[in-house]
């Protein structure tokens, strides 16, 4: 039972790594799918350090640890806000997570979709 409880861990394991690899990793050819551009060009990704972010946009309008109110937990997850757009990262390895786009100013690499473009427009790109 303990070493079928182990293969299963194991593949799990695989398959988890294999499926992150394919989304976030060189191997996919759809990676531009995963990066927001801005008018001037600017790109940001995931795993992106958002030191990088700050350079690039300057001081946020706001910056907040979302877990603050878990003394305990061993890291912070931040909320990095600008005008149309939010990141996300923990403090850990400060790696972008998560990128919220909320303004036309900022699209997806891949196709050009923003904010506004009609339904039919992003059926035809995909």
């Amino acid at each position: 039972m303990k070493k079928v409880f182990s293969v299963s861990i194991l593949l799990l394991l695989l398959c988890s790594f294999a499926y992150s690899n394919q989304i976030f990793g060189m191997n996919n050819p759809n990676i531009k799918q995963f990066i927001v551009q801005d008018k001037k060009g600017n790109l940001f990704s995931m795993n992106m350090n958002i030191d990088e972010v700050i350079e690039i946009l300057g001081t946020p309008k706001s910056s907040e640890n979302l877990w603050a109110k878990y003394p305990d937990a061993s890291v912070g997850f931040y909320e990095v806000k600008y005008d149309g757009i939010e990141f996300y990262y923990y403090d850990n390895d400060n790696k972008i997570k998560r990128i919220d786009v909320y303004s036309s100013e900022y699209s997806i690499l891949d196709n050009n979709i923003t904010i506004g473009d009609s339904e039919k427009n992003i059926k035809n790109l995909y």
